[in-house]
C-alpha cells in the first residue's frame, strides 16, 4: 500500500499517466507528460516547479510562466491542461502558449514518455552518497522514555561503517505506521550491525509526541537538516524506503510496505553479512 502525498493536480500533470486507487496504490498507463507542478491562476494555469530534463525543462518553461492555452485551445484549469495533455500522443508537438511577466510568448514542445515515479528516484540516488551528518533524531537502540523525549545529535557510530536502512515516513501515514513494530523487531535483532533511521518532513512536535508514545528503539530524525534531507530525496508516495551500504552509498530504493518491507530488510542483512566479510 502507497500513500500519495502530493496535490492531486500536480501528480496528474507531472506524471499524467498516473491514476491513484484504493488510498494511493498506483496503476501506469503509458501517456506523455510535461514534468512540471502547477497550481491555479486567476491568468490559467501556473507552474510551480519544473522537473530536470522533462519536456517543459528542455524547451524552457519557468516557474512562475502561466499557461492559458494548449495548441490555441484555451485551458484555464489544472484539470483542463491536465486532460488536453493527456489527449496528446507520445513524440507529438504542441504548441504551448503562456504569460511570463505578463507577456504573452509560445513554445512548441515535443512530448515524451513519463517515466515511472520510482525510477525517477532511483535515477537521482542510486550509488549516490547518503550522509547523515549533523541529523538530530529522537529515540535510537536501548531507548528510554526519557531519551525518546530528547532531540541529540545522531551519533557517528549508530550509522557511520554500518549499512543504513533509511525510512521515508509520516505520523498520518497508516502504511508507515504499519512498519513500525517489524522495525523495532529488526533493530532489536541487529542492534549493532544495521542502522535504522525513520525520516520525516513533519514538525519537531509532532514527532516528539510519537516518540513519547511508541518509544522506538530505531532514530527518529527531526530538525533542520531532516528537512533539508526529506525535500532532497523527493519520494511521491508513502512509505520509502533508502538503502545504503557501510560506506553510505545508496544501493536500493523503493516504495510500499508489508513485502516491501522484508525485501528491503533482508537487502539489509545481506549488506551486512557482505560488511563482515570483507
Amino acid at each position: 500500500m502507497l500513500v500519495n502525498i502530493k496535490p492531486l493536480a500536480f501528480w496528474l500533470l507531472f506524471a499524467s499517466s498516473l491514476f491513484l486507487t484504493n488510498l494511493g496504490q498506483a496503476q501506469t498507463q503509458k501517456k506523455p507528460w510535461l514534468g512540471i507542478e502547477i497550481s491555479k491562476n486567476p491568468l490559467g494555469i501556473m507552474i510551480d516547479s519544473v522537473v530536470e530534463e522533462a519536456p517543459a525543462f528542455k524547451y524552457g518553461l519557468l516557474p512562475g510562466d502561466v499557461i492559458y492555452a494548449v495548441s490555441k485551445k484555451k485551458v484555464s484549469t489544472p484539470k483542463e491542461l491536465i486532460i488536453a495533455i493527456g489527449s496528446k500522443k507520445i513524440g507529438s508537438s504542441i504548441q504551448v502558449d503562456f504569460y511570463r511577466d505578463a507577456k504573452p510568448m509560445s513554445k512548441n514542445l515535443k512530448l515524451e514518455l513519463k517515466p515511472s515515479l520510482l525510477d525517477m528516484v532511483k535515477d537521482k540516488w542510486l550509488n549516490k552518497k547518503l550522509d547523515l551528518s549533523g541529523i538530530k533524531a529522537f529515540g535510537g537502540p536501548a531507548s528510554s522514555k526519557n531519551k525518546a523525549t530528547q532531540l541529540s545529535d545522531l551519533p557517528d557510530q549508530a550509522w557511520k561503517g554500518k549499512p543504513i536502512v533509511l525510512k521515508i515516513w509520516a505520523t498520518w501515514c497508516p502504511a508507515c505506521l504499519s512498519t513500525h513494530d517489524r522495525l523495532n523487531q529488526f533493530k532489536a535483532k541487529n542492534h549493532e550491525k544495521i542502522a535504522v533511521v525513520a525520516l520525516s518532513d513533519e514538525d519537531s512536535a509532532t514527532l516528539l509526541n510519537f516518540s513519547k508514545k511508541t518509544d522506538p528503539t530505531f532514530y527518529i530524525a527531526a530538525g533542520k537538516k531532516a528537512l533539508e534531507l526529506r525535500s532532497n530525496l523527493g519520494f511521491p508516495a508513502l512509505p520509502a524506503w533508502v538503502l545504503a551500504d557501510k560506506n553510505g552509498v545508496v544501493q536500493h530504493v523503493e516504495m510500499g510496505a508489508g513485502d516491501v518491507t522484508e525485501k528491503v530488510l533482508a537487502k539489509a542483512i545481506q549488506l551486512s553479512k557482505e560488511t563482515k566479510n570483507k
